[in-house]
């Protein structure tokens, strides 16, 4: 009975054999896999018993060699070539040379390069399924095997074997730039460089973002406009990558930043923010990755904004993909406006209109929507608004001459604008909306204004108890859609809304004040810095029309010869306060 025992396979010593190779095989093949190596193993001992010393053998061969001996060879392709659905010589060149290459260029020990491998099919599955570049693959592995010496190249040697190579190439870094430099403009619109901060701080707070933001991205540029160019660039070419990968943004060398896509992106910036050499080159020569460490190396002129680029990038590697690549866009587009405010840029001339006729043209012009994306709506409004809630009737604004995205939460206002009375305990606000109002902004508008009346109740209080304040939220549009009786009490104050069209503002702008008032919150907010050149050639444009048009119909009078009355624009509803009583 013995001598037929020891005929038998030593099967625990063969399994502790097979699976010290590490082979990268899902846990519920491995039984089914060491069966197969010991069939194997057996037909080439000749001896079952002995088919575990002949697996140790070869593996020790292997290891002493640097090259695995051929029975070896034929085991491990038996045991990956249904996992990796190729050939033995395909399971040969996606396995055995790898290992070879990760001793070789990578200067791991044998093991090390096997135990790296051991997550070959992770590795392949994070780039190819995730989207993630060599360095974050590399992250993710490192995570798991913190004591391999191993980096992005690793990962990068693994991949490339597999055919996956993450690459960023020109046309994609110059299609990006182009069309958010479009989206920056569009979606900013006329905010301010605060304005911008805003938003971006209330992002990075609802994405939990480890980092003072706003004050991160000032030391960058601390004023919308004047920065150092190269950093930006460099910025702006890691941010552009995660746009394209799951990437960690302070590995600065997998995407070869000295080459022809950082080139081609260094060619469409303005020559305020460019320089000559590659950044990369002239600022991150020996470094591969640009952390707070090699940022205090730099010299002391630009020692905070290199720490400010690595807090940056160090605030961004945390956030789980999606939320970095959409924090990512943004902060794109913040870099996007520097770049617009250092082009050159002819000078935005206004048309100028004459005072006699600035009631009738506002009158006009209210009637339909400027397509300007709201930004003369709400200039206008300003205007009217300064008249139709005057300082001298105990009115105290805010908002006015704010951009059309400024946040109402930080602002603190209810809506564009509004004005408070704390003598009538009224607070009315003002929403202008260019084109057709829906039940759905106004639903949005109701939430977010829910936490700013909430954060303002202290100050309330302070003036008159909460049950004898009034407030009234306008929608001001050119027409309306689905809406119903809209009517809330929030934190025990009362709030009516209602709707009226612009056309019905129109009779305020026959006041003796409106022109001052046309001048200071139309015109001269037309004229900043930040309001789109589109905006101001659509008002001249818009302008230059009713002029025409009053020319041509001044000459059809003067050619009459009967008795010839008209009225150019029909007189407007004047628009009533809607307080709730």
């Amino acid at each position: 009975m013995s001598d037929e025992k020891s005929k038998l396979p030593d099967i625990w010593g063969f399994r502790q054999a097979f699976l010290s190779l590490h082979l990268p095989i899902p846990p519920h093949l491995v039984e089914q896999k060491i069966g197969q190596a010991v069939e194997i193993a057996t037909e080439q001992c000749g001896a079952p018993q002995d088919a575990a010393a002949w697996l140790n053998l070869h593996i020790r061969n292997w290891k002493t060699q640097e090259k695995c001996p051929p029975e070896l060879a034929n085991v491990i392709c038996e045991a990956l070539g249904s996992i990796l659905r190729t050939t033995p010589k395909e399971t040969t060149k996606l396995y055995l040379k790898p290992h070879a290459k990760l001793i070789q260029g990578s200067f791991l020990s044998h093991e090390h390069a096997s135990l790296y491998l051991s997550s070959a099919l992770l590795v392949i599955d994070l780039a190819q399924q995730h989207g993630m570049s060599a360095s974050q693959v590399s992250l993710v592995v490192a995570s798991r095997t913190p004591q391999l010496d191993a980096n992005w190249e690793t990962a990068q040697a693994v991949l490339q074997t597999f055919g996956i190579t993450p690459k960023i190439d020109t046309e994609f870094i110059v299609s990006l730039f182009e069309e958010e430099k479009i989206l920056a403009e569009e979606l900013y619109l006329d905010s301010t460089y605060d304005d911008i901060l805003q938003s971006l701080e209330v992002l990075s707070e609802k994405l939990e973002v480890g980092a003072d933001l706003p004050a991160t991205l000032r030391a960058l540029c601390p004023d919308g406009e004047h920065a150092f160019g190269p950093y930006l660039q460099m910025i702006h070419y890691q941010l552009s990558i995660v746009e394209k990968y799951d990437h960690p943004p302070s590995y600065l060398y997998e995407f070869t930043p000295r080459g022809t896509a950082v080139d081609a992106l260094m060619r469409l910036y303005p020559s305020p923010l460019s320089e000559a050499r590659n950044p990369f080159l002239n600022n991150a020569k020996a470094a591969s990755r640009w952390n707070s460490d090699w940022a205090k190396s730099k010299k002391p002129h630009h020692r905070r904004q290199a720490l400010a680029m690595a807090e940056l990038f160090e605030a961004l590697e945390p956030l789980a993909y999606p939320a970095r690549r959409e924090l990512a866009f943004w902060l794109r587009l913040w870099i996007q406006r520097i770049i617009i405010q250092n082009s050159r840029q002819p000078e935005k001339r206004l048309r100028t209109i004459p005072t006699a006729l600035l009631s009738k043209l506002t009158g006009s012009l209210l009637q339909t929507p400027s397509e300007t994306r709201g930004i003369l709506e709400q200039r206008r409004v300003d205007a009217l608004s300064v008249i139709m809630y005057p300082a001298s009737d105990g009115w105290r604004p805010r908002g006015l001459g704010d951009s059309v995205n400024a946040n109402n939460l930080s602002k603190k206002k209810l809506g564009d604008c509004d004005f408070q009375n704390a003598r009538e305990c009224a607070i009315v606000a003002l929403e202008p909306h260019a084109g057709v109002l829906t039940a759905s902004y106004v639903e949005e508008h109701i939430f977010s204004l829910t936490k700013v009346l909430k954060g303002q109740i202290p100050e309330l209080e302070g003036i008159a108890d909460i049950g004898n304040w009034k407030i009234n939220v306008t929608f001001v549009a050119h027409s309306f859609k689905g809406l119903s009786n809209f009517k809330r009490d929030i934190s025990g104050i009362p709030v009516s809304f209602s709707f009226c069209r612009f056309s019905e503002l129109a009779g305020y702008a026959d006041s003796n004040s409106f022109p001052d008032a046309y001048r200071h919150w139309v015109e001269e907010p037309l004229r900043g810095k930040y309001v789109p050149k589109f905006v101001v050639e659509r008002y001249n444009r818009l302008v230059s029309n009713y002029l025409k048009g009053r020319q041509i119909a001044n000459q059809a009078l003067q050619a009459s010869d009967s008795p010839y009355t008209r009225t150019l624009f029909p007189s407007a509803t004047p628009h009533q306060q809607r307080l709730s009583e």
